[in-house]
């Protein structure tokens, strides 16, 4: 019986692998739907906190106010890469040459024999199509903003029914207050994430912001905001949003001062909010094993692709609560766990 068991629950998983493969370009807009209605939530009863001369303000209008300052963040976002992205296509054939240059001159510092032609070696990588295939990817994401505000438009009808479908589903007094448990436990520790997490990444691209600008480095706006986002991103977001800048600084700078600055300083600044600053906010907050982090970012990201790496932490976090609610998947949910420990309740 156990035999079947284990083989039911592979085929399971297997099921989902190829539903998450091939229903991705649905899912994705949806999850992001998902998401930015969740902070939309959690930002209007923030909102609904604050008192003005002892009245605590509406419920409508907290939620005018959230969604107005969500639709003005995505027009922003959505201009702000757009403009770069073309700017930045239009600079490369400037930092092509400046790349060739630079690398003369390392070839130079190194004693290398000038045998080696660079133009032959540069004339199959087209950096131009390569820039403008990324820029219409990250085009491509931003056109899908009018279907992921469709989506929050529904989910929001939807929202007040919420409650009544889950007391319907199920009729059991205790299971009813078990699901209501695990949902508060994952609206918890999701809002502690995401509300930590954006903060130091806040932090993060303001300081980055200022060692680039420092420096006169091209699009020093557009690098900070993507220093934001990839900081959400475990281990690999932090190095590509130093790298990235930096190489840009390598090649647009006749000196390697510049690129030392901003590749030392950015480096720097990761390292302490990732070490000192971020470790002590979250806490044992997500209690998730390093481990388990990578390797969710390795699946999310094969499966999603960025999208994928954006959400791995926050979906991980979801699958734990919900596995250690359940007695036959607790040992799966302690193998996913920081040190062997569950923070909830042991249920059956």
């Amino acid at each position: 019986m156990k035999v079947l068991d284990i083989a039911m629950v592979m085929i399971l998983i297997v099921i989902i692998i190829l539903f998450l493969i091939v229903a991705r370009d649905i899912l994705i807009p949806m999850v992001m739907a998902v998401f930015i209605w969740y902070l939309i939530n959690v930002m209007a009863v923030t909102i609904r906190r604050i008192k003005i001369f002892g009245v605590q303000i509406p419920s409508f209008v907290s939620y005018m106010v959230s969604i107005t300052g969500m639709l003005a963040l995505l027009f922003f976002v959505t201009v702000l890469i757009t403009s770069n992205i073309s700017q930045v296509v239009k600079a490369i054939p400037v930092y092509e040459n400046n790349f060739q240059r630079v690398t003369a001159h390392l070839m130079q510092f190194l004693h290398i024999e000038k045998t080696l032609d660079l133009k032959s070696m540069f004339r199959d990588i087209d950096i131009s199509h390569i820039a403008t295939q990324t820029a219409s990817a990250l085009t491509g994401l931003v056109s899908k903003t009018g279907l992921i505000i469709l989506y929050i438009f529904f989910l929001f009808l939807e929202q007040k029914f919420f409650p009544r479908k889950l007391r319907a589903m199920v009729h059991e007094q205790k299971k009813f207050q078990d699901m209501l448990e695990m949902i508060e436990m994952i609206d918890r520790d999701i809002r502690t994430y995401i509300g930590i997490k954006t903060l130091v990444s806040l932090l993060t691209a303001i300081l980055g912001y200022l060692i680039m600008a420092s420096v006169g480095l091209d699009f020093a706006g557009f690098w900070a905001f993507l220093l934001f986002l990839l900081n959400f991103i475990p281990t690999l977001g932090s190095l590509l949003a130093t790298i990235l800048p930096s190489l840009l600084a390598l090649v647009q700078f006749e000196t390697l001062t510049p690129f030392l600055i901003v590749l030392g300083g950015i480096q720097t600044v990761q390292l302490v909010v990732a070490n000192l600053i971020e470790p002590r906010l979250m806490g044992e907050s997500l209690n998730l094993s390093p481990l388990v982090i990578i390797l969710s970012l390795v699946l999310w990201g094969t499966l999603w692709g960025i999208p994928g790496m954006f959400f791995c932490v926050p979906l991980t976090v979801i699958f734990l609560i919900i596995l250690s609610h359940f007695q036959k998947t607790r040992p799966v949910a302690v193998m996913l766990t920081k040190e062997g420990k569950l923070k909830y309740g042991e249920k059956s």
